[in-house]
Parts: C-alpha cells; structure tokens; sequence
C-alpha cells in the first residue's frame, strides 16, 4: 500500500512554485482507494497549484488546489465520467466538480461537505 501511495504522489501535477510534499495524505489513500475499485491508474489534469499559478487556471481563491487537497481527474467521454463519479463517491469522498474534460475530487475539512458541482 505505500508503495502505491507513492506512486500516486509521484503522478499528481504540481506546479514549480508548490512543493509536492503539502499534498494530503487524506487525498493520497483517495486516491488509493478510486484506483484499486476502478483497477487502473487515474490520470491528473491538475493537482497542486500556487496562488499564481491557480489564477492562471481560473481557479478559486479558496481551491484546494492551494492546500494539495484536490486534483482534477482527465476524464474521456460520459461513461469515464459517470465511472469515475461513482468511484469517488464509494471512496468517500464528498467534494466532487463536473467539468467536460475532468472531475474535480476534494477533501479540505474547511470546505462544504457533500456537495456536487458543475463547471461552466
């Protein structure tokens, strides 16, 4: 299992101002958990971002991204949407964005719990 958290943390983006380490271990065993259902790895369209770099992603002042406590997951087409939804939510995870090209999976305790968003 820590081999594969490992793997996982390696695989999350982070932009070259942030430092993978502030990524969550909360997201990480999320992570975990979502592939070990789905039996594939996720690929990640965004992960940890600084301040700048989140502007520039047209992202929240408050993101998770911010905090390592989210990544945008690249989805293709409804059926890896509906799955990887679903997946989320078996996980426990209770933070989930819809986009056209990714979902969004939380986990910051400072932010609403059970919650389901779309993207514009």
């Amino acid at each position: 299992m820590q081999e594969k958290s490992r793997s996982v943390r390696r695989r999350i983006p982070v932009c070259k101002h942030s430092m993978r380490s502030i990524i969550s271990d909360h997201l990480i065993g999320l992570i975990v958990v979502m592939e070990y259902f789905l039996q594939q790895e996720l690929r990640f369209t965004s992960g940890v971002r600084c301040a700048d770099c989140n502007e520039l992603a047209d992202g929240s002042p408050t993101s998770e991204h911010l905090t390592g406590h989210a990544v945008d997951i690249k989805i293709e087409g409804s059926r890896t949407r509906i799955a990887i939804a679903r997946v989320a939510l078996q996980a426990g995870c209770n933070r989930i964005g819809i986009a056209k090209t990714f979902i969004h999976v939380g986990v910051d305790e400072a932010h609403a719990k059970n919650v389901l968003w779309l993207y514009s």
